[in-house]
């Protein structure tokens, strides 16, 4: 078995960093990630590298080596969230994937060197891959995951299929690298191993009369002598995505970056599941206030992010924010495949889907409750026939006239018949009774004309055909 080994070593940096700075940040300034049950750096950018801060350092040297440093709290749930993001987009390069929270994960490549037709065309996709996302990563290979781990925090950062090479590299790599405690080093310091060159050369025999079982499992992996017991990646069925800026964000328009990337990977998630959807949920979360969430809905089924940062922008611009936010969520359950009537999904046709999205981009303006439609009562009487409901996201086709007239009108310009009569009497259980001779007529301009001719002779106008 061959495994490959990604450590995404800064990846709250690269999440912040991706983002405006808040307001009183300067593009200058250092930024590092503050984990403080530990009283460490744990990330920092190219910046703070410069001014001496290392990963490790205590808060207070790294404030002593820059006045104008910007922390960001170091939050592992948060760095979990994104690394799902991650698997989710290279699940459709490598199916086997293993997480290891909260910035690592394993995926299988033996299998997939094949499928691609050699080593160097399956790195490079993978590459091209994680390049779009912009992360930063170490990597290795190795014949198991432990292996793989070791090369990869000692940043080998080389796809080699090649065993001898692996071993020797493998050979080469400090002890502190594995995951051996200071407690399990210490004891195979005191029997004469102080490097990994040791380990792999002893035989298992050999360590299983000194050493523990849980030490032995470990380097029995390292070795790769035994079959890696692990619970595969498998992507979910519905989208749902998270983000926590570094800071507080008071303003509405400063949440469209934040909303914009989190449609990106909605896209991205649609896209490879051939997917479309109708109805978003952005929930903006704050501190010391309820959570508020945002149900934003399409008329038309779509996929597209620029589609969807519009109709979110308008929700966005309309918000009185209560309080400063402190996080986003965007979630999206009831997907629908693509059908017939989307057959252009991969294009830029959108003739098709004009008046829907038309009607989405007034709901999201005026509100659901302002955008009405017609629709047809179950009335044979014209006048009660077209009532009007609340908008859906689909538009019925009708045999009556498009616009219906509440009351009929007299007909005074001229035209001629094209159809009927079609005799209607009705109205007796109401009070209501009518009895008219209806016609279809066209006017000299070639306007279509609903008109009717009563009882005592005299001709209206009840409505328009479009």
């Amino acid at each position: 078995m061959l495994w490959l080994y990604l450590h995404f070593s800064q990846l709250t940096l690269d999440t912040q960093t991706a983002f405006p700075l808040p307001e009183n940040a300067s593009p200058a300034s250092p930024l590092v990630v503050y984990q403080a049950s530990d009283n460490c750096i744990r990330q920092r950018c190219q910046l703070a590298k410069s001014t001496g801060i290392e990963v490790g350092m205590g808060m207070a040297q790294a404030a002593a080596l820059s006045a104008r440093l910007t922390v960001i709290d170091y939050q592992a749930d948060t760095e979990a969230k994104r690394l799902s993001v991650i698997a989710h987009r290279l699940y459709q390069i490598a199916a086997d994937i293993v997480i290891y929270n909260p910035d690592c994960l394993a995926m299988r490549v033996d299998t997939l060197i094949r499928y691609y037709g050699g080593a160097e065309n399956f790195w490079l996709t993978l590459r091209n891959e994680l390049t779009e996302l912009q992360v930063n990563y170490h990597y290795a290979c190795g014949w198991s995951i432990e292996s793989a781990r070791v090369l990869a925090f000692n940043r080998c950062n080389q796809f080699c299929t090649d065993p001898r090479i692996l071993r020797q590299l493998l050979q080469a790599c400090p002890m502190h690298c594995s995951e051996l405690t200071p407690k399990q080093r210490h004891s195979l310091n005191r029997v004469g191993i102080k490097t990994l060159a040791h380990i792999l050369a002893l035989p298992a025999t050999e360590l299983g009369k000194r050493f523990d079982n849980q030490l032995i499992r470990y380097l029995c992996a390292l070795r790769g002598e035994v079959t890696p017991q692990v619970s595969y990646f498998h992507p979910s069925e519905t989208f749902s995505s998270t983000i926590e800026p570094a800071y507080e964000i008071n303003k509405t328009q400063q949440l469209l970056p934040w909303v914009n990337s989190l449609l990106n990977e909605l896209m991205v998630f649609l896209r490879l599941r051939n997917k479309v959807s109708l109805n978003l949920e952005l929930t903006l979360r704050f501190r010391e206030h309820p959570s508020l969430t945002l149900s934003i809905g399409s008329a038309c089924a779509i996929y597209k992010a620029e589609e969807w940062q519009t109709l979110c922008a308008l929700h966005i611009e309309q918000l009185r924010l209560p309080a400063p936010v402190t996080g986003f969520q965007l979630v999206a359950e009831n997907l629908e495949a693509i059908s017939e009537q989307t057959n252009d999904f991969f294009s830029d046709r959108n003739h098709y889907f004009s008046h829907k999205q038309l009607i989405g981009r007034l709901q999201a303006r005026l509100g659901d409750a302002a955008v009405w439609q017609p629709f047809g009562g179950n009335d044979h009487r014209v006048e009660f026939t077209t009532c009007r409901h609340p908008t859906t996201t689909t538009i019925p086709s009708f045999s009556l006239p498009t616009f219906c007239l509440p009351q009929p009108i007299p007909l005074i310009q001229a035209s001629h018949v094209i159809y009927g009569p079609v005799r209607l009497q009705t109205g007796w259980w109401d009070a209501k009774p009518v009895k008219r001779d209806y016609f279809v007529s066209q006017t000299d301009s070639g306007q279509y004309l609903h008109i009717f001719k009563n009882s005592r002779g005299q001709w209206f106008i009840h409505g328009w055909y479009s």
